[in-house]
């Protein structure tokens, strides 16, 4: 029953012809399907962005002449990598356990051309002193050690030490 034209039934609800409902569920699935298009159109122009900067930055990279650090070319620095390469902690690992009182290491000269190293140390006595070098030559890592010199020396308050000279390879290898 067809009402007529000005007339309005607001008791009754109005049902919505079932073509809206087709046509709002066809429009949100193609607005859902245009914005994933979208989305991934957008993904493939931020990593072809990335792609051409990361291109652009090697090239960039590769552009720029690689030049040796002025230091490596000094043969002073180099004889210092040299010693650096040198394995002194076992060296010194074993004047550290042949060194114990009353002997006091003074200093300690290498001699690159001779591979020897030279020791000065003051002592109690005399006996110390050879008992040092046997500790040194017990040693391993230090060879033939040789008392080279030794001297009476009296500190300020008149008590009497020696100061001796020792030298030993520091190949380790005694013939």
């Amino acid at each position: 029953m067809r009402r007529p034209p000005g007339q309005v039934d607001f008791l009754r609800p109005h049902r919505a012809p079932g073509l809206g409902w087709v046509c709002l569920a066809l429009g949100l699935l193609l607005l859902t399907v245009s914005g994933g298009y979208r989305h991934a159109a957008l993904r493939r122009v931020e990593a072809q962005a990335v792609l051409s900067a990361n291109a652009a930055r090697q090239a960039k990279v590769a552009a720029v002449p690689v030049t040796p650090p002025a230091f490596t070319v000094d043969p002073r620095w180099r004889a210092a990598a040299q010693e650096l390469v040198f394995p002194w902690d076992e060296r010194l690992q074993a004047l550290e356990n042949a060194t114990a009182a009353p002997v006091h290491l003074l200093s300690l000269n290498p001699d690159k051309r001779g591979g020897t190293l030279r020791l000065e140390a003051e002592v109690g006595e005399y006996p110390d002193a050879l008992g040092y070098v046997d500790r040194l030559a017990q040693s391993g890592s230090l060879g033939r050690p040789v008392l080279l010199s030794h001297e009476m020396v009296q500190d300020p308050s008149g008590r009497p030490y020696m100061r001796v000279v020792i030298s030993a390879l520091w190949s380790g290898s005694a013939p």
